[in-house]
């Protein structure tokens, strides 16, 4: 017998409740949650327009749409519901975040910078946008902005700082420059903690990396990341 998820019971009794109120937009802002977490994005899109529609004010929606949109890559897409959850609430970090990560995917990163630091100055606790602006700054050859108040809420946490210290720590191969903490140190300090992250932009930038002798010592450096 095929247990059915949590997810497609929900749908069930969302189905039913449009029955009986084709008018909630809270039902059908929850369906296109559940279809998303099933992968179905394209059916989640369908019942976030359907929320929005009944009620125009659902950021929420618009948000969630965007991130459908992103799933399938349809990044331009993503980036006009990112920015219609922003012009009805203007103060929604996650929406900031969400169009940097877009334009990321869609190699502007320049306006990836001006969101991730726009999340943070609305949100200056969201770790990710943080994180996600230092990677791009590397791969740009940038010094790392807003590392003051990144530290700042974030200097105690182990797990957010074992992804800055890595940051870090390519930066100074790259530059030639010291730092405390050396890859060997790194990986002794956050053994017991797992690296979960994307390589995509790391790699991007270490294929074009001019310097034979930098490009061969970031290379080593990272399997070590990739292996942690």
């Amino acid at each position: 017998m095929l247990i059915k998820s949590n997810d497609s019971i929900k749908l069930e009794e969302y189905q039913k409740a449009i029955e009986i109120n084709p008018k909630n937009a809270d039902t059908y802002y929850n369906m296109g949650n559940a279809y998303s977490n099933l992968k179905e994005y394209d059916k989640a899109i369908t019942a976030y327009q359907k929320a929005i529609e009944i009620n125009p004010k659902n950021d929420s929606a618009y948000n969630n749409m965007g991130v459908a949109y992103d799933e399938l890559k349809e990044y331009d897409k993503a980036i006009i519901a990112y920015q219609k959850a922003i012009e009805i609430n203007p103060k929604l970090d996650v929406a900031y975040y969400n169009i940097g990560f877009a334009y990321a995917n869609l190699k502007a990163y320049d306006k990836a910078i001006i969101f991730y630091q726009k999340a943070i100055e609305i949100n200056l606790k969201d770790y990710m946008s943080y994180i996600n602006l230092f990677e791009l700054q590397l791969t740009l050859n940038q010094y790392f902005s807003l590392e003051k108040p990144f530290l700042l809420h974030f200097g105690d946490d182990k797990k957010v700082m074992m992804y800055y210290e890595m940051l870090r720590i390519l930066r100074s191969i790259a530059t030639n420059s010291s730092y405390g903490i050396t890859v060997e140190l790194w990986s002794e300090k956050y053994r017991d903690i797992e690296l979960d992250c994307g390589w995509d932009e790391i790699n991007r930038w270490l294929e074009n990396m001019p310097d034979g002798e930098i490009k061969a010592e970031l290379v080593e450096a990272i399997e070590v990341f990739k292996a942690h």
